[in-house]
């Protein structure tokens, strides 16, 4: 209950500072065009917003999968940091660094060990990549099939090529103990002995990640469930469009969603 009760007080003003900041983007961008569009979407509006809660929740679930079942937190509260976290990766300028290390560390207050927390956010992000990158290859390949563009064939090939290799060294970066690396060469430069525990928990942190990486079902369990997210996320543009009276093919929806990824 104490923690709660520390988090409420940031919550009312992170809170206030958002419906300060939708005022004003709100007044910046026009406050009649933007009615105009909300009038015209109606209940899609509502339905894309309720329809979103399920990806939120895809992601939840792909990242409790990751961490043992000693060291897990129910589903809800899961649900209730990832919406946390999406939410400042939406209104921060960090990509999804920002939101994912608040909500390692609200989970940490939440009784999870720091190095599981931290460690599940970071295979959980390396498995985001992997899939985004398989599902940016999708996406080339129903371009090319959709517009008839064999000259988009050739970047595809070259996206084909390098999407793999930039995932796996990603991936090797980790298994050699990044976090360990940094750490010892931060302290080096500060010259003080001082930084040792920042190279004891980038030890730490890295043993954490390649324990993870051992758990071979809860990695492809998290892979489908970020599978699940992409092509969620896909129904979301697809419904989105059908309330501004478009009516697209789901096909149309993946490509429009690939290319805000």
């Amino acid at each position: 209950m104490k923690r709660f009760r520390t988090i409420k007080p940031i919550a009312y003003i992170l809170g206030l500072a958002g419906g300060a900041l939708f005022i004003v983007l709100l007044i910046r961008e026009g406050a009649e065009q933007v009615g105009l569009a909300v009038a015209r979407a109606g209940w899609g509006l509502l339905a894309v917003t309720l329809y979103h809660l399920g990806q939120t929740l895809s992601d939840a679930a792909g990242c409790l999968v990751l961490i043992p079942k000693a060291n897990r937190v129910r589903l809800s509260s899961g649900f209730f940091l990832h919406w946390i976290g999406e939410s400042i990766n939406n209104l921060l300028p960090t990509a999804r660094v920002g939101g994912d290390i608040v909500v390692a560390r609200v989970a940490a207050m939440w009784g999870m060990p720091l190095r599981i927390a931290m460690g599940a956010m970071v295979v959980d992000v390396t498995i985001g990549v992997i899939t985004k990158v398989f599902f940016i290859l999708t996406y080339s390949v129903l371009l090319i099939a959709a517009t008839g563009r064999t000259v988009l064939t050739r970047p595809a090939l070259i996206a084909v090529l390098i999407g793999p290799l930039a995932v796996a060294g990603f991936y090797a970066v980790q298994r050699a103990g990044i976090f360990r690396l940094s750490a010892r060469l931060a302290s080096r430069l500060a010259k003080s002995p001082d930084w040792n525990s920042l190279v004891q928990g980038g030890e730490t942190l890295d043993q954490a990640i390649r324990f993870l990486y051992t758990k071979h079902r809860a990695i492809a369990g998290c892979c489908l469930f970020w599978i699940l997210s992409w092509i969620i996320s896909s129904g979301e543009v697809w419904i989105a469009l059908w309330a501004l009276g478009l009516r697209p093919s789901f096909t149309a929806a993946v490509l429009f969603e690939s290319a805000t990824l």
